[in-house]
């Protein structure tokens, strides 16, 4: 659980979910983009409602443990996109366009 009301980029949120990790967060700093693209589920960031959601949320899935163990190794999977040997690429990618964009 991520309960921050305020986050710049969320590494704890990313490494439990690379862990594979059911990941419930508010929708602070980069978060909600990674939550959208499967790393994690959004909850409010208003107390009340947070808990209630959590609760509720935590409930289906001690209810429902297939769906627990499905949602766990796709959130697991949705993170290796952030892993550095997955994004190494378009930074190299990008630093190879700025060095020659610089030499002109």
């Amino acid at each position: 659980l991520i309960t921050s009301i305020s986050e710049a980029a969320g590494l704890p949120v990313m490494e439990a979910a690379a862990a594979g990790r059911l990941v419930i967060g508010t929708p602070v700093g980069h978060f909600p983009l990674k939550a959208y693209q499967g790393g994690g589920i959004i909850a409010p960031v208003e107390a009340d409602k947070f808990k209630n959601f959590t609760i509720a949320t935590l409930r289906y899935y001690r209810d429902n443990p297939t769906a627990y163990v499905d949602k766990c190794h796709a959130i697991r999977e949705a993170a290796k996109q952030f892993d550095w040997q997955y994004a190494i690429g378009e930074w190299i990618d990008l630093l190879e366009v700025a060095r020659t964009s610089g030499a002109r």
